[in-house]
């Protein structure tokens, strides 16, 4: 027992708090991020679309949209295709980013027509882009009446080892849909945040020191025993 606490002490001075690295929230059609935390920096989130002038990010809902009939009809389609949502967050040098989980809002605006049923994905580059590579978030919803739905990703975990020790990251939201009209539907993505910390990149001599102290340790824990 007690060795215990000196290594729940050392795990605890070693685990940073978790911030808001990033977000946007398009307010008066603003691509800039909103807010952005010390030591990192972030690109301007974009709307691309095939063919161009599809998308944009609107002054008078505050949200990033493409229209429908510039999206994938299928899951391959989204993922494979030149329609999509992107933002790039960069650590400055010497520090590196620690990531928690990302979160957005999505959904979709429509003025005419029947039923849409639509779907949302979520890739990042440290998997790699397409329909071939991982797929952090997806889901579906169908809007039906004349209206603007919207709709929360929740927290997208992204506490996997991959995740952390990032020099950059850029993430990549794509729709499908299964219809291809062109009475102004269309779908959005809002208030995008980036949650986790910035560290200072360790000094190899820290992870010796590290090492050492545990060393000591243990050999503290043999002599009581003794």
């Amino acid at each position: 027992m007690k060795l215990t606490i000196p290594f729940a002490i050392l795990a605890a001075t070693t685990a940073a708090a978790q911030v808001q690295i990033v977000t946007y929230d398009f307010d008066g059609g603003a691509a800039a991020p909103t807010t952005i935390t010390s030591n990192a920096n972030a690109l301007d989130f974009e709307v691309i679309t095939d063919p161009a002038g599809r998308g944009a990010i609107s002054s008078s809902s505050d949200a990033a949209y493409i229209f429908v009939n510039a999206t994938g009809s299928t899951q391959a389609e989204a993922l494979d295709g030149d329609s999509y949502f992107t933002f790039t967050v960069n650590a400055d040098p010497g520090f590196q980013l620690d990531l928690s989980s990302v979160g957005f809002n999505y959904g979709m605006y429509k003025n005419a027509g029947g039923a849409i049923a639509y779907n949302v994905y979520l890739q990042s580059s440290v998997d790699g882009f397409g329909s071939t590579q991982a797929i952090l978030f997806s889901e579906g919803n169908t809007i039906v009446e004349n209206s603007t739905q919207t709709i929360s990703s929740g927290a997208i975990s992204l506490s996997a080892p991959e995740y952390q020790g990032l020099s950059s990251i850029t993430f990549r939201i794509s729709y499908s849909d299964d219809t291809n009209s062109t009475n102004s539907n269309n779908v959005r993505v809002d208030n995008v945040v980036l949650n986790g910390n910035v560290s200072v990149i360790p000094e190899p001599g820290h992870y010796a020191a590290g090492l050492g102290a545990m060393a000591l340790l243990g050999l503290c824990w043999i002599k009581r025993r003794r």
